[in-house]
């Protein structure tokens, strides 16, 4: 009866060890049964958020794209303008290279001497001893300089500018910066209208201004103001400024005070 009592009570405690052993394995069962439910209910959540991200990405590569493409519509449109511009300055330079042959001629064959006009080789001159003097045609920033450049946006695509872009405020004053004649005026629907004004063999150009305070033949003293910046296509207030010598552009950073 001893033995048979120790052999129960025993097997009692093995019993108890058991049935401690099997909670602890539920407990540890339920535990990751919990881990994984926060784990797929955390996934659950995240493909959510990548759901919604993707559908986000997608917007805006698709009004990127669309950006893109009203972006290179307005380049090209304003490259046409550029294009225009461009054709219209150097007829007017080599006009006005003509009438100074012709006139130098007319002097040679009055014999005074002279082989141009005087007051063009006094005015070159001194606007040659102006370089790096020179002051500047709007207050602002360059926010295109001379020469070629990567498109800040587009790629694979390049920009070759003959002066240089000035950002300023809106109705800005535009100043010519030497003395000399106003030799053009020339309205432009996209790029505003064009101002050049001549200083013997130099050339001053001012493009994008919506209003003109002179004409043309109209004699012009440095710091004079001509007119008013306007906005450009992306609306921000902007001068195209450009010099030539004769039919042959130079970099404005050259010429105007630091």
């Amino acid at each position: 009866m001893e033995q048979y009592a120790k052999a129960r009570t025993d097997q009692a405690r093995a019993i108890e060890r058991v049935q401690g052993m099997l909670q602890a394995q539920v407990l540890a069962t339920q535990q990751k049964k919990d881990e994984q439910s926060d784990l797929l209910s955390e996934e659950e959540k995240e493909n959510t958020s990548l759901t919604e991200l993707k559908q986000q990405q997608r917007g805006l590569v698709r009004k990127l794209e669309k950006e893109e493409k009203q972006l290179k519509r307005d380049l090209e449109e304003t490259r046409k303008a550029i294009g225009k511009l461009d054709k219209m300055i150097a007829d007017i330079i080599r006009e006005e290279m003509e009438r100074a042959a012709r006139e130098a001629a007319l002097a040679k064959e009055k014999n005074t001497g002279k082989a141009a006009p005087e007051v063009d080789i006094k005015l070159s001159a001194s606007f040659e001893e102006n370089r790096n003097k020179l002051g500047w045609p709007a207050n602002g920033i360059i926010s295109q300089r001379f020469g070629k450049h990567k498109h800040p946006v587009l790629k694979n695509i390049t920009l070759e500018n003959l002066g240089i872009n000035i950002q300023t405020r809106e109705g800005e004053a535009v100043k010519v910066v030497f003395q000399g004649t106003v030799k053009t005026i020339s309205a432009n629907p996209l790029l505003g209208t064009t101002v050049i004004v001549n200083h013997g063999d130099y050339f001053t150009v001012y493009t994008g201004l919506r209003e003109v305070y002179v004409k043309s033949g109209q004699k012009v003293t440095a710091n004079q103001e001509i007119g008013l910046v306007q906005q450009n296509v992306e609306g921000v207030p902007e001068l195209r400024f450009r010099i030539y010598k004769q039919t042959t552009p130079l970099d404005p950073e050259l010429w105007l005070r630091n």
